[in-house]
């Protein structure tokens, strides 16, 4: 907070014995019988307290607390000034005239919105909306308009005739109550937390102001024109005298020790909001209204006072119509997010099922078939962490726009998850949902401006009748088709089939979703990996890409193809480990620093000790071995060696000297394939060798060509 504000906010404090003293010189001054100087010193008295203890503690709070006793504070400094106007005038200080009233009711009025400012931070409402605010405030206007039509019906007396007092008189009779209450009792409507003993205390001060300016009404106005401390005014004075006091104890209140440990940070307590404000603003400008027109029409009013009765009719009636529209807007807003997804544009999870509901009963009336494609973008967490969430939701748009341009007039478009998106297709037989697919696929190919990426989906259907005749089937069986495709190869279009896949139920997507966090832990690992070292960009992955393409070639279970992608991907995890100054050398190690290297495959292990797949800790802490037992760290030979650390070896080897290093260019394929040629039966299985020099003869045959 700037000094400006701190010195604002400790003004009225600052002001508040001077401003005692003052008065109370003129009071003697102005002189009068002991017992009026009396009453008005303990007047003034109770008002100066109440504006240094609100400004005390105004100074010892912080956040909403803080401008609510701030707030306080400079309305019980303007009061100071409206309520001393006022005794000076009761006193007979000055000759009768409209100025001191005047005076008083400028002031009063703008206590009345530091009050109401004061109750706005004790109520904390939840304005979420400028519907919601102009909803609040039209209750609000209802509600003081009320209480001015119950002042002039049910309390002035009908004879009184304004008591014949001025105007500048009169409208504070009727004006001050209804302000009063209007301001407790949109405190009391709006509070959105637990109310606090001291809120309840100083909430009762314009409460008590209200009531005190109500009974001056019964008593034809005594507490404007008689003298303090006068039998017709002692009972008013005494309520004023106790309304003041009701700030000074709420602030004492405030700072008492069952307080005192929130004097510096405010705990809130949620509690639920009431129903009757949403129908009791409504009921009572319903009341008002006619009551206001019959009251001006059955007692021989002027035609002043019957127009005005009439325009405040017409302003109940304003402020309702204007409430409508504002709520009927807002709840069109609120059902237009509830179907909506607010990202994307595209249709909701929940609005999905409510469209899928209608075309499954139109399918089964028509007897027509009904496809449902569910898509889940592919690496997208990796997206998020390298490129950041920004270009994830930029990402999100993309496919959201392509998906919507490369689907059919008919076809329902949703955003049903985080990455995860639908398309319902009627009258469509799965055949022809699958070409849906892959035009989509085509179409979302290309990488979005955000991230360098390209983008991938894998897509399962389902369609009925073909697999199913319910909504709950349906979906299940077009994520299971989802999921095959997913864990095997990515970026696939699959169709529900009994035989291949299986319709996932909760506990199954669980444990694919669990393994699907493995897959992304394990690729960032890799990522870190490559990060560090300048010179082994993409690295990791070009060992697991060569990994199951030679995998494949020696005609593996296929089971194997996942967990030996895993080792080769973690298959340098421990070179985290490593200090840079060696890892990034620009010229040959020492034998020290080699030493430190060789650890790095026995730190792996312990770093990935917890991972789900404990089989392939030992195809890491091996694939440094050598055919003829003088690798590192526990010198196999031979097949004692893990054959899948020797596929991941081989695949670390060529993709090694095929990249330049600091201490070397990169080798041609052609010249990295006699290499290994030459290790064969030393550092390589000889048996492998030759599959794999196979394998990669077309890298060397686009070199020569």
């Amino acid at each position: 907070m700037s000094e400006r504000s701190q010195n604002l906010r400790r003004l009225p404090r600052m002001l508040a014995l001077p401003m005692f003293l003052a008065a109370a010189t003129g009071l003697f001054a102005v002189g009068g019988s002991l017992s009026e100087v009396a009453v008005a010193l303990t007047i003034v008295l109770a008002i100066a307290l109440a504006v240094y203890m609100t400004g005390y503690v105004a100074d010892r709070t912080r956040g909403d607390d803080q401008l609510m006793w701030a707030h306080a504070s400079a309305a019980a400094l303007f009061l100071f000034v409206g309520e001393y106007s006022e005794l000076l005038g009761r006193m007979g200080a000055f000759p009768a005239s409209d100025a001191l009233p005047a005076l008083s009711f400028v002031t009063f009025m703008v206590a009345s919105v530091f009050g109401f400012l004061a109750l706005w931070r004790a109520a904390r409402p939840e304005i979420v909306s400028f519907s919601a605010l102009a909803a609040y405030a039209s209750d609000l206007l209802v509600l003081l308009l009320a209480v001015f039509m119950a002042s002039l019906t049910l309390v002035l007396p009908s004879s009184a005739d304004g008591f014949g007092l001025p105007a500048s008189q009169f409208l504070p009779l009727v004006l001050y109550p209804s302000v009063a209450v209007g301001i407790v009792g949109y405190a009391i409507v709006f509070k959105r937390t637990q109310w606090r003993t001291y809120e309840f205390v100083l909430a009762g001060w314009p409460a008590s102001l209200g009531l005190r300016d109500t009974l001056s009404l019964v008593t034809a106005g005594a507490a404007y024109t008689a003298a303090p401390g006068s039998a017709a005014s002692l009972p008013t004075d005494l309520m004023l005298i106790a309304a003041y006091a009701m700030g000074t104890i709420a602030g004492l209140m405030r700072l008492s020790e069952a307080n005192r440990e929130t004097v510096h940070e405010m705990k809130t307590r949620p509690a639920e909001s009431p129903v009757w404000p949403s129908f009791a603003a409504p009921l009572l400008g319903m009341l008002v209204a006619p009551a206001m027109l019959i009251r001006a029409l059955g007692n021989n009013w002027s035609d002043a006072q019957v127009w005005s009765a009439v325009a405040i009719a017409m302003l109940i009636g304003v402020v309702f119509t204007f409430r409508s529209y504002l709520l009927n807007r807002e709840n069109s807003q609120l059902q237009l997010m509830s179907t909506t997804d607010p990202l994307t544009g595209l249709c909701s999870h929940r609005q999905f099922h409510e469209r899928l509901d209608i075309e499954l009963n139109r399918a089964e009336r028509n007897g027509a078939p009904i496809s449902i494609a569910i898509l889940d973008i592919d690496d997208f967490d990796r997206v998020n962490n390298i490129y950041g969430h920004a270009a994830g939701d930029e990402r999100l748009r993309a496919v959201a726009e392509r998906l919507v341009a490369s689907a059919r007039m008919t076809d329902v478009v949703c955003r049903v998850g985080g990455d995860e998106f639908a398309v319902v297709m009627p009258n469509t037989p799965s055949a022809d949902a699958y070409r849906v697919c892959l035009r989509a696929q085509d179409a979302l190919r290309e990488s979005d401006d955000l991230s360098a990426l390209p983008i991938a989906v894998s897509i399962g259907i389902a369609s009925v009748p073909e697999h199913a005749n319910e909504r709950e089937q349906l979906v299940e069986k077009a994520d299971g088709a989802l999921y095959w495709a997913k864990f095997h190869g990515r970026e696939n279009v699959i169709i529900y089939d009994a035989d291949l896949v299986l319709a996932l139920g909760p506990e199954q997507r669980i444990a694919l979703l669990e393994e699907e966090a493995y897959v992304n832990m394990v690729q960032l690992l890799a990522a870190a990996v490559d990060a560090r070292d300048p010179f082994a960009q993409r690295h990791s992955r070009n060992v697991a890409d060569h990994a199951v393409a030679f995998c494949k070639l020696l005609g593996l279970d296929p089971e194997r193809f996942v967990p030996i992608e895993t080792a080769a991907l973690l298959h340098d995890v421990g070179k985290i480990g490593i200090p840079d100054a060696i890892l990034r050398k620009p010229n040959s190690l020492s034998a020290e620093e080699y030493e430190v290297v060789k650890q790095h495959p026995a730190l792996a292990v312990r770093i990935l000790k917890a991972i789900p797949r404990q089989e392939i800790l030992p195809w890491i802490a091996s694939h440094h071995e050598r055919w003829d037992g003088t690798g590192f760290p526990s010198a196999l030979a031979g097949e004692a060696i893990p054959l899948e650390s020797r596929i991941i070896s081989l695949c670390d080897a060529y993709d090694a000297i095929t990249s330049d290093r600091p201490h070397r260019e990169a080798l041609t394929c052609d010249e990295a394939c006699s290499e290994i040629r030459r290790e064969a039966g030393r550092q390589f299985d000889p048996e492998l060798v030759e599959s794999f020099i196979a394998m990669v003869a077309p890298e060397m045959t686009e070199e020569t060509g």
